[in-house]
């Protein structure tokens, strides 16, 4: 039976398991010197406490965030692998814990007007939790981006996706990244993009103009209303209130200037695009491409919404193809030194555990 724990800090109650000490003992810190910097800029001096989980019962990193019935943040000790979005880190718990905290913050604020259903709808009662995914996981990845020296809105994973659609006339417009895409990264796009965005309006307008648009969605009566509140913070030179669209315009025009003139400094250099070596069908992306040691193998994981994920290995002389290995989300992949075994690391679903298999 595991024996818990519990660290009171001022602001948080820290429960762990033995074994899990350290990692608690080092959270505690952290989590008061994130308080102290993003409870002033939320302009909420007295939030409620919040309940934080340490748990070690997967080896992938994972974390969630809640504001009903109460604040609670759940972490996973384990550390992200460095070649997704989340690699991209100093220092990975506070990075975790600003984005995290974060949400706890903005989900709550919640102001007059809109206070007086409290007794009706109680922790129901924040507004900004009708933000789509792209302000809420945007804005907490602007501000783990800021607060640390990495973050996603360095990382240059999400900088190659959108200069990427930039070049390629494929920029997506404010109502597509609402939703969650297919894809290998179509899950991270709303934060992508949405970091991204803050960003660019956070140079422009200023960060207070960030939080402001948080207040005066707290206290409107009118949900859904994100236009109007907008338009009440962002304001032109000319003296005119901005919608969404039309500042992710100016967003995606900005964006526009900064590619293209970087495509132009680099092609007197030489620049060299490559030639697409496999075409994915409709609705499949490839990742994890990994050369044989003698380069005449290539093994990749094909995912798609007509099938289940493929491993394939590809005989380049050759040109043929097979399967390896099906419904299975592989996670790494390498060779051996003679390039006679293929190693593969994925995760047991449900269970978040890895297992390893070899294939000759």
């Amino acid at each position: 039976m595991l024996k818990w724990r519990t660290i009171h800090t001022p602001h948080f109650s820290i429960h762990y398991y033995e074994g899990e000490e350290a990692v608690a003992q080092k959270l505690a810190p952290i989590g008061e010197e994130v308080f102290e910097i993003l409870s002033k800029k939320f302009d909420i001096p007295s939030p409620a406490k919040t309940e934080v989980l340490v748990l070690n019962n997967k080896d992938v990193a994972d974390e969630k965030t809640t504001t009903i019935p109460y604040n609670m943040i759940v972490i996973q000790a384990a550390s992200p692998a460095v070649d997704n979005f989340f690699g991209d880190y100093d220092s990975w718990l506070k990075m975790l814990f600003v984005h995290e905290y974060t949400h706890i913050l903005h989900l709550t604020d919640t102001r007059k007007p809109a206070t007086i259903l409290k007794p009706i709808l109680g922790s129901l009662d924040n507004p900004n939790r009708l933000t789509p995914d792209w302000v809420t996981e945007g804005l907490a990845a602007y501000f783990e981006t800021v607060q640390t020296k990495r973050g996603i809105g360095r990382s240059s994973l999400a900088d190659m996706i959108l200069r990427t659609a930039i070049l390629h006339d494929q920029f997506l417009a404010l109502n597509q990244v609402s939703v969650k895409r297919l894809g290998q990264s179509g899950w991270m796009i709303p934060t992508i993009y949405g970091v991204g965005f803050w960003q660019y309006l956070a140079d422009t307008y200023g960060e207070e103009k960030l939080l402001e648009f948080s207040h005066q969605v707290g206290r409107s009566l009118w949900f859904y209303s994100f236009n109007a509140q907008a338009k009440k913070v962002f304001i032109s030179a000319e003296g005119r209130g901005k919608k969404l669209s039309e500042l992710w315009e100016d967003w995606k025009e900005s964006l526009q200037k900064k590619y293209w003139a970087a495509k132009a400094r680099m092609e007197p250099a030489g620049l060299r695009e490559g030639e697409l070596f496999l075409q994915p069908k409709a609705g499949e992306s490839f990742s994890l491409p990994t050369l044989s040691p003698d380069g005449k193998t290539l093994v990749y994981l094909a995912s798609s919404i007509h099938h289940p994920f493929e491993l394939r290995v590809r005989d380049l002389e050759r040109a043929q193809e097979k399967i390896l290995l099906k419904k299975e989300e592989v996670q790494q992949i390498s060779f051996s030194p003679d390039g006679e075994k293929i190693l593969v690391s994925l995760i047991i679903p449900y269970w978040g555990f890895y297992k390893f298999l070899v294939s000759y």
